[in-house]
Protein backbone atom coordinates (compact mmCIF):
# COMPACT_ATOMS: atom_id res chain seq x y z
CA UNK A 1 0.00 0.00 0.00
CA UNK A 2 1.31 3.50 -0.82
CA UNK A 3 2.57 5.29 2.28
CA UNK A 4 4.45 8.29 0.81
CA UNK A 5 2.68 11.36 -0.61
CA UNK A 6 2.88 15.09 -1.27
CA UNK A 7 0.40 17.21 0.65
CA UNK A 8 -1.24 20.43 -0.57
CA UNK A 9 1.85 22.39 0.52
CA UNK A 10 4.12 20.23 -1.66
CA UNK A 11 5.67 18.73 1.45
CA UNK A 12 6.61 15.06 1.31
CA UNK A 13 4.94 13.12 4.12
CA UNK A 14 4.33 9.52 5.11
CA UNK A 15 0.97 8.16 6.16
CA UNK A 16 2.50 7.19 9.52
CA UNK A 17 3.74 10.75 10.07
CA UNK A 18 0.30 12.14 9.18
CA UNK A 19 -1.41 9.84 11.70
CA UNK A 20 1.02 10.90 14.44
CA UNK A 21 0.51 14.59 13.66
CA UNK A 22 -3.27 14.14 13.72
CA UNK A 23 -3.15 12.42 17.12
CA UNK A 24 -0.57 14.82 18.57
CA UNK A 25 -1.73 18.19 17.17
CA UNK A 26 -4.99 17.59 15.36
CA UNK A 27 -3.27 18.48 12.06
CA UNK A 28 -5.33 17.35 9.08
CA UNK A 29 -4.07 17.94 5.54
CA UNK A 30 -6.73 18.68 2.94
CA UNK A 31 -5.29 16.90 -0.09
CA UNK A 32 -2.58 14.47 -1.14
CA UNK A 33 -0.87 13.38 -4.35
CA UNK A 34 1.34 10.44 -5.21
CA UNK A 35 4.93 11.48 -4.44
CA UNK A 36 6.06 9.90 -7.72
CA UNK A 37 3.48 10.43 -10.50
CA UNK A 38 1.39 13.04 -8.60
CA UNK A 39 -2.01 11.47 -9.25
CA UNK A 40 -4.57 12.60 -6.61
CA UNK A 41 -4.74 10.51 -3.42
CA UNK A 42 -7.18 10.08 -0.57
CA UNK A 43 -6.06 9.33 2.99
CA UNK A 44 -7.04 5.92 4.36
CA UNK A 45 -7.08 4.93 8.08
CA UNK A 46 -5.60 8.31 9.02
CA UNK A 47 -8.38 10.77 9.85
CA UNK A 48 -12.06 9.85 9.97
CA UNK A 49 -11.64 6.12 9.54
CA UNK A 50 -8.75 5.29 11.86
CA UNK A 51 -8.49 1.64 12.81
CA UNK A 52 -6.27 -0.05 15.39
CA UNK A 53 -5.72 -3.03 13.09
CA UNK A 54 -5.32 -1.19 9.78
CA UNK A 55 -2.11 0.59 8.78
CA UNK A 56 -2.52 4.21 7.61
CA UNK A 57 -1.95 4.55 3.87
CA UNK A 58 -2.97 6.41 0.71
CA UNK A 59 -5.18 5.29 -2.15
CA UNK A 60 -5.78 6.66 -5.65
CA UNK A 61 -8.89 8.80 -5.85
CA UNK A 62 -11.93 7.22 -7.48
CA UNK A 63 -11.82 7.36 -11.28
CA UNK A 64 -8.06 8.00 -11.41
CA UNK A 65 -5.03 5.74 -11.83
CA UNK A 66 -1.27 5.93 -11.51
CA UNK A 67 0.76 6.98 -14.55
CA UNK A 68 2.64 4.32 -16.49
CA UNK A 69 4.36 1.70 -14.34
CA UNK A 70 3.93 3.70 -11.12
CA UNK A 71 1.96 1.98 -8.37
CA UNK A 72 2.74 4.37 -5.54
CA UNK A 73 5.40 2.07 -4.12
CA UNK A 74 9.16 2.67 -3.87
CA UNK A 75 11.73 0.87 -6.05
CA UNK A 76 14.93 -1.02 -5.23
CA UNK A 77 13.73 -2.24 -1.87
CA UNK A 78 14.91 -5.59 -0.50
CA UNK A 79 12.24 -6.96 1.79
CA UNK A 80 13.15 -8.53 5.16
CA UNK A 81 12.29 -12.11 6.00
CA UNK A 82 10.48 -12.91 9.27
CA UNK A 83 13.66 -14.15 10.95
CA UNK A 84 15.47 -10.88 10.33
CA UNK A 85 17.45 -11.88 7.25
CA UNK A 86 17.10 -10.46 3.76
CA UNK A 87 15.59 -11.89 0.67
CA UNK A 88 11.99 -13.06 0.50
CA UNK A 89 8.78 -11.12 0.63
CA UNK A 90 7.39 -9.11 3.54
CA UNK A 91 5.44 -11.25 5.99
CA UNK A 92 1.70 -10.59 5.89
CA UNK A 93 -0.14 -10.79 9.21
CA UNK A 94 -3.79 -10.85 10.19
CA UNK A 95 -3.63 -7.47 11.95
CA UNK A 96 -1.77 -4.38 10.74
CA UNK A 97 -0.37 -2.87 13.93
CA UNK A 98 2.52 -0.41 14.45
CA UNK A 99 5.90 -2.15 14.42
CA UNK A 100 8.49 0.51 15.26
CA UNK A 101 8.64 3.20 17.96
CA UNK A 102 10.53 6.13 16.46
CA UNK A 103 11.43 9.72 17.31
CA UNK A 104 9.10 12.46 16.10
CA UNK A 105 10.19 12.82 12.44
CA UNK A 106 11.15 16.19 10.96
CA UNK A 107 9.17 17.55 8.02
CA UNK A 108 10.78 16.73 4.67
CA UNK A 109 10.35 18.97 1.61
CA UNK A 110 10.84 18.12 -2.06
CA UNK A 111 11.01 20.11 -5.28
CA UNK A 112 7.83 19.61 -7.27
CA UNK A 113 5.59 21.41 -9.71
CA UNK A 114 3.11 24.17 -8.82
CA UNK A 115 0.97 23.38 -5.78
CA UNK A 116 -1.74 20.93 -6.68
CA UNK A 117 0.28 19.09 -9.32
CA UNK A 118 2.93 19.52 -12.03
CA UNK A 119 2.38 22.03 -14.84
CA UNK A 120 3.18 19.32 -17.41
CA UNK A 121 2.85 15.53 -17.16
CA UNK A 122 5.84 13.83 -15.53
CA UNK A 123 8.00 11.59 -17.70
CA UNK A 124 8.44 7.87 -17.00
CA UNK A 125 12.12 8.56 -16.29
CA UNK A 126 11.29 11.21 -13.66
CA UNK A 127 8.72 8.98 -11.98
CA UNK A 128 11.22 6.11 -11.84
CA UNK A 129 13.91 8.43 -10.44
CA UNK A 130 11.60 9.53 -7.63
CA UNK A 131 10.65 5.95 -6.80
CA UNK A 132 14.29 4.86 -6.70
CA UNK A 133 15.29 7.78 -4.47
CA UNK A 134 12.40 7.00 -2.13
CA UNK A 135 13.54 3.37 -1.97
CA UNK A 136 16.98 4.47 -0.82
CA UNK A 137 15.55 6.94 1.70
CA UNK A 138 12.71 4.95 3.26
CA UNK A 139 13.40 1.29 2.53
CA UNK A 140 10.77 -1.30 3.36
CA UNK A 141 7.40 0.07 4.43
CA UNK A 142 7.01 -0.56 8.17
CA UNK A 143 4.22 0.91 10.27
CA UNK A 144 5.98 3.38 12.59
CA UNK A 145 4.78 5.72 15.31
CA UNK A 146 6.38 8.14 17.75
CA UNK A 147 3.41 7.89 20.14
CA UNK A 148 3.35 5.16 22.78
CA UNK A 149 -0.45 5.29 22.82
CA UNK A 150 -0.54 3.71 19.34
CA UNK A 151 1.26 0.61 20.61
CA UNK A 152 -0.86 0.32 23.76
CA UNK A 153 -4.04 0.43 21.67
CA UNK A 154 -2.57 -2.14 19.28
CA UNK A 155 -1.62 -4.54 22.07
CA UNK A 156 -5.10 -4.31 23.60
CA UNK A 157 -6.53 -5.21 20.19
CA UNK A 158 -4.17 -8.17 19.78
CA UNK A 159 -4.88 -9.47 23.30
CA UNK A 160 -8.63 -9.26 22.66
CA UNK A 161 -8.23 -11.12 19.36
CA UNK A 162 -6.04 -13.78 21.00
CA UNK A 163 -8.51 -14.40 23.84
CA UNK A 164 -11.34 -14.73 21.32
CA UNK A 165 -9.37 -17.38 19.40
CA UNK A 166 -8.43 -19.17 22.64
CA UNK A 167 -12.10 -19.29 23.62
CA UNK A 168 -13.01 -20.74 20.22
CA UNK A 169 -10.44 -23.49 20.83
CA UNK A 170 -11.65 -24.13 24.36
CA UNK A 171 -8.32 -23.17 25.94
CA UNK A 172 -8.17 -22.21 29.60
CA UNK A 173 -5.59 -21.71 32.34
CA UNK A 174 -1.96 -22.36 31.42
CA UNK A 175 -2.84 -23.34 27.85
CA UNK A 176 -4.71 -20.08 27.32
CA UNK A 177 -1.75 -18.09 28.70
CA UNK A 178 0.72 -19.95 26.48
CA UNK A 179 -1.49 -19.32 23.44
CA UNK A 180 -1.68 -15.60 24.27
CA UNK A 181 2.12 -15.31 24.50
CA UNK A 182 2.71 -17.21 21.26
CA UNK A 183 0.11 -15.04 19.49
CA UNK A 184 1.75 -11.79 20.64
CA UNK A 185 5.21 -13.06 19.72
CA UNK A 186 4.14 -13.24 16.07
CA UNK A 187 3.91 -9.45 15.92
CA UNK A 188 7.27 -7.61 15.90
CA UNK A 189 7.70 -4.47 17.96
CA UNK A 190 10.93 -2.53 17.61
CA UNK A 191 11.66 0.04 20.33
CA UNK A 192 14.01 2.33 18.43
CA UNK A 193 16.96 -0.07 17.85
CA UNK A 194 15.70 -2.95 20.01
CA UNK A 195 14.03 -5.71 18.00
CA UNK A 196 11.40 -7.28 20.24
CA UNK A 197 7.75 -8.30 19.86
CA UNK A 198 4.37 -7.53 21.41
CA UNK A 199 5.12 -10.01 24.20
CA UNK A 200 8.74 -9.25 25.13
CA UNK A 201 8.54 -5.44 24.76
CA UNK A 202 6.26 -5.09 27.81
CA UNK A 203 7.12 -5.46 31.50
CA UNK A 204 5.10 -5.20 34.72
CA UNK A 205 6.56 -2.13 36.40
CA UNK A 206 6.18 -3.43 39.96
CA UNK A 207 8.85 -6.05 39.31
CA UNK A 208 12.52 -5.18 38.96
CA UNK A 209 13.95 -5.68 35.50
CA UNK A 210 17.69 -6.38 35.42
CA UNK A 211 19.75 -4.44 32.89
CA UNK A 212 19.48 -1.00 31.36
CA UNK A 213 17.58 -1.77 28.14
CA UNK A 214 14.35 0.26 27.94
CA UNK A 215 10.97 -1.42 27.88
CA UNK A 216 7.30 -0.43 27.95
CA UNK A 217 6.50 -0.64 31.65
CA UNK A 218 2.92 -0.96 32.87
CA UNK A 219 1.14 -0.71 36.21
CA UNK A 220 -2.30 -0.06 37.71
CA UNK A 221 -3.66 1.90 40.68
CA UNK A 222 -1.38 4.87 40.00
CA UNK A 223 -1.69 7.86 42.31
CA UNK A 224 -1.02 11.10 40.44
CA UNK A 225 0.94 14.05 41.83
CA UNK A 226 1.35 16.95 39.41
CA UNK A 227 2.77 20.40 40.08
CA UNK A 228 4.42 23.21 38.16
CA UNK A 229 7.75 21.42 38.55
CA UNK A 230 7.08 17.69 38.38
CA UNK A 231 4.76 14.90 37.34
CA UNK A 232 4.83 11.74 39.44
CA UNK A 233 2.68 8.63 39.30
CA UNK A 234 3.10 6.08 42.12
CA UNK A 235 1.75 2.54 41.82
CA UNK A 236 2.15 0.50 44.98
CA UNK A 237 2.56 -3.24 44.59
CA UNK A 238 -0.65 -5.10 45.36
CA UNK A 239 -0.16 -8.68 46.50
CA UNK A 240 -2.94 -11.02 45.46
CA UNK A 241 -4.50 -12.79 48.40
CA UNK A 242 -3.83 -16.56 48.18
CA UNK A 243 -3.34 -19.34 50.70
CA UNK A 244 0.40 -19.41 50.02
CA UNK A 245 0.88 -15.64 50.14
CA UNK A 246 2.22 -13.84 53.21
CA UNK A 247 -0.35 -11.96 55.30
CA UNK A 248 1.54 -8.67 54.93
CA UNK A 249 3.57 -7.41 52.00
CA UNK A 250 6.30 -4.79 52.01
CA UNK A 251 6.65 -2.58 48.93
CA UNK A 252 10.20 -3.69 48.22
CA UNK A 253 11.72 -5.86 45.52
CA UNK A 254 12.70 -8.97 47.46
CA UNK A 255 11.86 -12.65 47.87
CA UNK A 256 10.00 -14.04 50.86
CA UNK A 257 9.97 -17.61 52.06
CA UNK A 258 6.52 -19.15 52.51
CA UNK A 259 6.02 -22.84 53.28
CA UNK A 260 9.55 -23.51 52.09
CA UNK A 261 8.98 -21.80 48.72
CA UNK A 262 10.30 -18.44 47.54
CA UNK A 263 7.80 -15.98 46.17
CA UNK A 264 8.70 -12.69 44.54
CA UNK A 265 7.34 -9.52 46.08
CA UNK A 266 7.11 -6.44 43.91
CA UNK A 267 7.98 -2.82 44.58
CA UNK A 268 6.22 0.48 44.19
CA UNK A 269 6.63 1.67 40.59
CA UNK A 270 7.10 5.37 39.94
CA UNK A 271 6.85 7.39 36.72
CA UNK A 272 8.78 10.68 36.77
CA UNK A 273 8.72 13.62 34.37
CA UNK A 274 10.40 17.00 34.87
CA UNK A 275 7.99 19.83 34.04
CA UNK A 276 10.20 22.66 35.29
CA UNK A 277 11.46 23.67 31.84
CA UNK A 278 8.21 23.02 29.98
CA UNK A 279 6.24 25.90 28.45
CA UNK A 280 2.76 24.42 28.73
CA UNK A 281 1.29 26.96 26.33
CA UNK A 282 3.56 25.59 23.58
CA UNK A 283 2.83 21.92 24.23
CA UNK A 284 1.15 19.81 21.52
CA UNK A 285 -2.59 19.37 21.90
CA UNK A 286 -2.20 15.74 22.97
CA UNK A 287 0.26 16.68 25.76
CA UNK A 288 -2.05 19.43 27.04
CA UNK A 289 -4.94 16.97 27.08
CA UNK A 290 -2.82 14.39 28.95
CA UNK A 291 -1.73 16.87 31.65
CA UNK A 292 -5.31 18.11 32.03
CA UNK A 293 -6.58 14.56 32.49
CA UNK A 294 -3.86 13.84 35.06
CA UNK A 295 -4.68 17.04 37.00
CA UNK A 296 -8.38 16.13 37.02
CA UNK A 297 -7.54 12.63 38.23
CA UNK A 298 -5.46 14.04 41.08
CA UNK A 299 -8.19 16.53 42.06
CA UNK A 300 -10.79 13.75 42.15
CA UNK A 301 -8.44 11.49 44.13
CA UNK A 302 -8.76 8.74 41.55
CA UNK A 303 -6.11 6.34 40.24
CA UNK A 304 -4.89 5.54 36.73
CA UNK A 305 -3.49 2.59 34.87
CA UNK A 306 -0.40 3.62 32.95
CA UNK A 307 2.18 2.58 30.39
CA UNK A 308 5.55 4.31 30.10
CA UNK A 309 8.55 3.78 27.85
CA UNK A 310 11.96 4.20 29.41
CA UNK A 311 14.72 2.67 31.52
CA UNK A 312 13.98 1.31 34.99
CA UNK A 313 16.30 2.30 37.84
CA UNK A 314 15.90 1.24 41.46
CA UNK A 315 16.11 4.15 43.93
CA UNK A 316 15.48 3.64 47.64
CA UNK A 317 13.58 0.45 46.91
CA UNK A 318 11.37 2.09 44.25
CA UNK A 319 11.19 1.03 40.59
CA UNK A 320 11.59 4.37 38.81
CA UNK A 321 10.93 5.11 35.14
CA UNK A 322 11.99 8.60 34.10
CA UNK A 323 10.27 9.91 30.98
CA UNK A 324 12.15 11.78 28.26
CA UNK A 325 8.92 12.80 26.49
CA UNK A 326 5.21 12.87 27.21
CA UNK A 327 4.87 11.00 23.90
CA UNK A 328 6.08 8.01 25.93
CA UNK A 329 3.27 8.02 28.49
CA UNK A 330 -0.23 6.61 28.14
CA UNK A 331 -2.86 6.53 30.87
CA UNK A 332 -6.27 5.03 31.35
CA UNK A 333 -8.59 6.43 34.00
Amino acid sequence: MPYIALNECDVEVTSFQCLDEFKREGTEYQSFRCAFCEVPYIAKAIYNETSVAKAPHFAVARGRSHIGDCNGEVLLVVAPVEGGGIGAKVVKREHEVPEVLVVKPPTRSVVSGPKGGPATPLSEAEIKRRRMNAGKKYGVSRFTSSLLASFIEAKAHLVSAAFAKAKEQGLTGAKEKAFLNSYLEKYPLQLFEQKLNYSTAFWRANYVRAGQAPRIFQATNGNVMISAQNLTINSAFLQRSTAKSPSTVEATATALETNGKKITVGATAVVLFDLSGVDRAELPRAHKSLLKKLAETQAADRTVSWSAYGVMTVRDGLNCIELLSLDHLHIKT
